[in-house]
């Protein structure tokens, strides 16, 4: 709360120029909708479309991280709400450490 009210007294833009001028190094904490609009984020081709089955547009975050140079392609959509909870449940209610038997879900 002691921050919060203090930081509030001037904007980001204020704090950066007065960090600055202390030679104090900052960055402002981005929102989403400017994280996602951003120019390193768009120049990354971090937001990328994905086919939902609910939502006409649906973008998301691809993954970051990149193997032998190779961006890893996002392909699925977020799991829907409880779209795996039989597959979940299931899965703990067996005894720690028992491999799933053949005819198991």
């Amino acid at each position: 709360p002691l921050l919060e009210e203090a930081f509030a007294v001037a904007s980001r833009a204020q704090w950066k120029e007065r960090l600055d001028a202390a030679k104090i190094s900052s960055s402002g904490i981005l929102s989403v909708a400017e994280v996602l609009s951003h120019p390193q984020t768009q120049s990354l081709g971090m937001v990328v479309p994905i086919t939902h089955p609910e939502i006409k547009e649906f973008r998301m975050l691809r993954t970051p991280f990149r193997f032998d140079g190779q961006v890893l392609a996002s392909k699925l959509p977020p799991p829907r709400l409880d779209q795996h909870r039989q597959e979940i449940m299931a899965e703990l209610s067996r005894p720690c450490g028992r491999p799933l038997a053949k005819d198991e879900p």
